[in-house]
């Protein structure tokens, strides 16, 4: 028997986009790829891959298209397309900056280059003019910058219901806008707003259950047991003013070193109030996940009890723990390895203005506290080096 197998492979439609700027991803929307057989029928195909996928540079001349079907002749060569890479314009519009946090299915999204797309920056600029930001400009500049499609993956409707994202068609979707409910994607945005957008598991009950921690970054000492709450909000049933608040029980508590290693001897479950401990046994920046299923109870509208739900999928959350020296040093109040007066400066603006600074860092002359007493040791320090 012969088995008629691809001899050939072709971009028989150019992309609806040839033309880039330095920094941006290839779009392979509207491109037609046709493979040719050995017995001279074609066929469109979809069974491809091309390369770079990474960040175009102005040495890119073109993408290299390579069939991926099982059919093929040995050594089929590949095909290209033809593109243009110039100089990155410099964006002279307003713009901001949000995070975005996109999971499927109880799993977090990888964007362009491997990113996992939990709290991912995304550029959002004010092309219209208005003044405005709304959830819809930042879940389109998200995939601009992370989605291999660009803004094509992503629609929504003139009354705020996504339809398309990440180049899939549906409607099977929540957001919320910093852990809170919102009525549609045209819900303004301001610089620094977190939101987060999840592909339902469940798509009978709608039970899968977004979550959040207090912080995005928490810091504690070596071999000190440190308590972790993760907070819960039923978003298919809340409503305006009205969250429908859960602690999820029995969810997966990963915990990753700095190496993005599984640190297994440190996992654990949150307990009914959706809490767990962690002791860290060394310094480190550590990552922690909480997702899989949990059990929880609905509550809201006043606190009375709502539905239970089993089994209900974890939308997944993240937080990151600075462990011992991993916290910064004493007195470097910025960050930046070099304690001067801009530290100085800036503990006092701290300290004056009641925000919380960590002892590991403000905690100058060892007191347990910080305040202005620290801001004087610490000038002095300064000036005496």
């Amino acid at each position: 028997v012969t088995v008629n197998k691809v001899a050939s492979i072709a971009v028989t439609k150019a992309p609806n986009k040839t033309e880039y700027e330095e920094g941006d991803l290839f779009n392979p929307t509207g491109m037609v790829v046709t493979v040719t057989y050995q017995d001279g029928s074609t066929e469109e195909t979809t069974a491809y891959s091309y390369a770079p996928k990474s960040r175009l540079t102005k040495e890119d001349k073109a993408v290299t298209i390579t069939y991926t079907g099982k059919d093929a002749v040995a050594d089929l060569a590949a095909t290209t397309v033809e593109i243009s890479v110039k100089d990155k314009q410099e964006e002279t519009v307003a713009h901001i900056t949000a995070y975005v946090s996109y999971s499927d299915k109880g799993i977090f999204v990888s964007g362009s280059e491997g990113t996992l797309l939990w709290n991912a920056p995304v550029t959002v600029y004010d092309r219209d003019g208005d003044g405005q930001y709304t959830m819809s400009d930042v879940f389109r500049a998200l995939h601009e910058e992370y989605y291999y499609g660009g803004a094509d993956g992503y629609a929504d409707t003139d009354g705020g219901w996504v339809t398309r994202f990440w180049g899939v068609n549906t409607g099977m979707v929540s957001y919320v806008l910093n852990h809170a409910w919102v009525y549609g994607t045209q819900t303004v945005v301001n610089d620094g707003d977190q939101l987060g957008l999840f592909v339902y598991a469940n798509t009978m009950e709608y039970s899968d259950l977004y979550t959040w921690f207090d912080e995005t970054t928490y810091k504690t000492d070596v071999n000190a047991e440190h308590s972790f709450t993760v907070n819960g909000l039923s978003v298919m049933n809340s409503g305006p003013d009205s969250p429908v608040t859960a602690a999820p029980a029995n969810a997966t508590v990963t915990v990753y070193d700095e190496n993005g290693n599984v640190a297994e001897a440190l996992g654990t479950k949150t307990d009914e109030h959706g809490q767990f401990k962690v002791t860290f046994p060394k310094d480190g920046k550590y990552t922690i996940e909480v997702s899989g299923t949990c059990t929880y109870t609905c509550s809201g509208y006043g606190g009375s009890g709502m539905n239970t739900y089993k089994d209900a999928t974890v939308v997944p959350t993240r937080c990151t723990v600075l462990v011992g020296t991993a916290r910064g040093t004493l007195g470097d109040i910025n960050g930046d390895g070099v304690i001067d007066l801009t530290d100085a400066a800036q503990l006092l603006d701290k300290v004056t203005a009641g925000e919380k600074v960590d002892t590991y860092l403000g905690d100058i002359n060892g007191d347990g506290t910080v305040d202005l007493m620290d801001v004087a040791d610490l000038m002095d320090r300064i000036t005496e080096a």
